[in-house]
């Protein structure tokens, strides 16, 4: 499972931290591509989490039903 939504979710926030950066003159370029890198990394973990739950005996119980 590769969960593609994060990547837009950096794209994101890296693209607004940087603007916020360069508008404010905060000062925010290592902390910007930390941030982004955080959320990024977090997809694995969204994609663990939805195959263990998928490999739920309930779930699969359920896919196994067959209606009358």
């Amino acid at each position: 499972m590769v969960p593609l939504i994060t990547f837009p979710f950096f794209v994101f926030i890296t693209a607004s931290m940087d603007l916020f950066d360069s508008a404010l003159d905060a000062g925010w370029a290592d902390v910007t591509w930390c941030f982004g890198l955080i959320v990024f990394l977090v997809g694995p973990l969204i994609g663990g989490l939805a195959l263990k739950t998928l490999m739920d005996p309930k779930v699969k119980a359920g896919f196994e039903y067959k209606g009358e």
